[in-house]
């Protein structure tokens, strides 16, 4: 059914729009949505051919059309159709159509700048160069307190050739935030706001259908040592001095000889950032090595309210052992025709998402771990 460019749905279903058309034919949708793996995908899976005899509406869908689909009158993901494959057997009367965000281009495209470097007052300056020689569609929304601290990026280097999303990543590493795309194809600035109020409970009145929690000490040391870069080695025999320390106790009673080397690769020779990065190190370690999956009946955890990555949720499940407050880095949306609604999650403790202390933003990090009764 072709549509108006204002559309919006009535109610609470799917809905999916591709190019002028509404599409009705869905066997299954799946959006896929993370912090650290961008840009946002989705395929979706048609019937070739409706109950009542219709045919689909297949042939009227083009690569490059563009792509938005609802959920609850939400829009949970924005993007452009790639792949349109034309299979038939007699074994299916389905199809999957499947693309990425609309911000796909910083991901294939070369930066378009005169000469290899970039002269930016900051991060979003840097990102506006970037993105507006490829008529990027999306708006940059700073959810930073303190963006106004932004740091001037001056004779910012570019690799021959390099795409556009490693230079903004790399900025936005030296200005000390993570940058990924919303579901409607804007770019989100972040530093990760640990101490956010949580959306919702995941507990036992929650509606959750499969949950799993998985520990790995894999990554985990019992000490974490910072170290200078040499600049020359005269001798053979050159030890390089430790500047920062941090422990991990639950390792050192364990394994106490597990000790991990940090190289301090900035020529940094303050004694204050090494100790900052062997702690942001441990942190993150073991921030990461618990993670919980997580699947939910519905879109929603509240009338109207999407669940969504980089919110904060409460969780207490006796049965995995797990009482805390973390963070969704992944959130995936799945609907058939025949199981309906559902989400899966993926959360870990916020310390594993909070962004590297480079020294041109300063950064922090805690000193201690933080006690959780996910802890070995």
């Amino acid at each position: 059914m072709a549509v108006t460019s204002t559309y919006k749905p009535t109610d609470n279903g799917i809905h999916v729009l591709i190019g002028k058309y509404e599409i009705n034919n869905i066997e299954s949708i799946d959006v896929m949505r993370s912090i650290e793996t961008i840009p946002s995908n989705f395929t979706i899976t048609l019937t070739l051919s409706l109950p009542d005899g219709t045919t689909s509406a297949l042939d009227m869908l083009n690569t490059l059309d563009k792509v938005t689909i609802w959920s609850n009158q939400t829009i949970i993901h924005h993007g452009v159709l790639e792949r349109k494959p034309r299979r038939v057997n007699s074994q299916s009367l389905e199809v999957a159509i499947s693309g990425r965000s609309t911000i796909r281009n910083i991901f294939d495209c070369a930066a378009q700048n005169p000469g290899l470097n970039i002269t930016a007052t900051g991060l979003i300056d840097l990102m506006q160069q970037v993105c507006t020689p490829l008529r990027i569609e999306g708006n940059i929304i700073d959810t930073r307190p303190d963006s106004a601290t932004e740091q001037s990026l001056t004779g910012f280097n570019l690799n021959m050739g390099e795409n556009v999303w490693p230079v903004i990543s790399r900025a936005a590493s030296y200005e000390g935030v993570i940058v990924y795309d919303s579901p409607q194809g804007d770019f989100i600035v972040s530093s990760v706001n640990t101490s956010s109020s949580p959306v919702s409970t995941l507990d036992s009145n929650a509606p959750i259908l499969d949950m799993d929690l998985v520990e790995d000490d894999s990554e985990r040391f019992a000490t974490y040592q910072v170290v200078l870069q040499p600049v020359s080695m005269s001798s053979e025999t050159f030890d390089a001095p430790v500047q920062g320390i941090a422990y991990d106790d639950e390792i050192k009673k364990l394994d106490p000889y597990r000790t991990k080397q940090i190289i301090n690769a900035t020529m940094n020779a303050q004694g204050t950032y090494s100790q900052t990065l062997a702690n942001w190190t441990r942190n993150r370690a073991w921030a990461r090595s618990k993670v919980l999956s997580v699947t939910v009946a519905g879109h929603t955890y509240a009338p109207g309210k999407i669940w969504d990555v980089e919110q904060m949720v409460k969780i207490d499940l006796p049965k995995l052992n797990l009482k805390d407050t973390w963070i969704i880095t992944d959130a995936s949306y799945h609907y058939s025709r025949d199981a309906g609604e559902i989400t899966a999650l993926r959360l870990m403790h916020p310390l594993g998402l909070t962004p590297e202390p480079i020294v041109i933003a300063g950064g922090v990090a805690a000193v201690e771990l933080p006690n959780s009764s996910a802890n070995n």
